[in-house]
């Protein structure tokens, strides 16, 4: 820059006069005697103000800038520099304030959501990260979920394939009537046994919505039959040698409680 007096080039009432553009160079270096600045500033008093507002705005973004902890920073400092940072992303002032999204229509754990709203706000994760990892764990759970109801929902429409086709015909009441009579025989659940009462599954065995509202699917039904179906016969089960088991007495094992196995052993331990 040469030795130039920049009050050659400003008038009397503070405005700048034309030459002090082509002096810029000499006056401010050759970095600036390009810019546009001078066009948009016609006089010293706003040039004032425009250096006073940079100082400002750039002392506020020196203000909020947060350094970085060194290599040998402690792990106080580090934390100090997190809350830091985690106060600037917006962490709230109380536990309260975090926001939790709900999957709709499925149940919610009111305890796990006190629990971790405590947990975000003793580590002081900013409000608007937490929301963001909750919405997006519960799109994941919500895949999972809807892929695990759709295979449950596979196997049960073959479960009921498999005992519709088992039980065709005239087996069809008879076998589910079986399963609801060893079930209200053999259950040690009286809730259960209760609930096919309520439920009336006697009157329309071949329902298989009434049965799955008791919690009885249609593997266990078979089962049930089967079970049933054993009891009503006089022999006894096979022991591990594969022989039939009786008492000393010649009376058969307390294994058999249904009304039509004990009517049989009667008959046969009368003879």
């Amino acid at each position: 820059m040469s030795d130039v007096n920049i009050m050659d080039h400003i008038n009397e009432d503070g405005t700048f006069k034309d030459s002090l553009r082509e002096h810029l160079a000499d006056i401010v270096g050759d970095d600036h005697k390009d810019s546009k600045l001078l066009e948009n500033i016609p006089n010293v008093s706003t040039a004032l103000k425009v250096m006073f507002d940079s100082k400002s705005a750039l002392g506020k973004k020196f203000d909020a800038h947060i350094p970085k902890p060194g290599k040998d920073a402690t792990p106080e400092q580090i934390a100090e520099f997190r809350k830091a940072v985690f106060e600037t992303l917006g962490a709230p002032k109380k536990a309260e304030e975090y926001e939790f999204p709900r999957i709709e229509g499925r149940p919610y754990d009111e305890e796990a959501e006190k629990v971790f709203r405590q947990f975000f706000f003793e580590k002081g994760y900013p409000k608007e990260l937490v929301t963001e990892v909750l919405t997006k764990f519960n799109e994941f759970q919500t895949g999972r979920i809807e892929a695990y109801e759709a295979r449950q929902k596979q196997v049960l429409d073959e479960q009921r394939g498999k005992i519709d086709e088992l039980w065709a015909g005239d087996k069809k009441v008879k076998m589910n009537r079986l399963a609801y009579n060893a079930a209200m025989e053999f259950s040690p659940d009286e809730d259960l046994k209760g609930l096919l009462k309520e439920l009336k599954v006697f009157d329309d065995p071949t329902n298989h919505d009434l049965w799955e509202k008791a919690g009885v699917f249609p593997n266990q039904r078979i089962f049930l039959a089967k079970v049933g179906d054993k009891m009503k016969s006089p022999e006894p089960p096979p022991n591990e040698a594969g022989a039939a088991e009786k008492s000393e007495k010649g009376d058969f094992t307390d294994y058999y409680t249904h009304e039509t196995s004990r009517a049989a052993m009667a008959a046969e331990n009368k003879g």
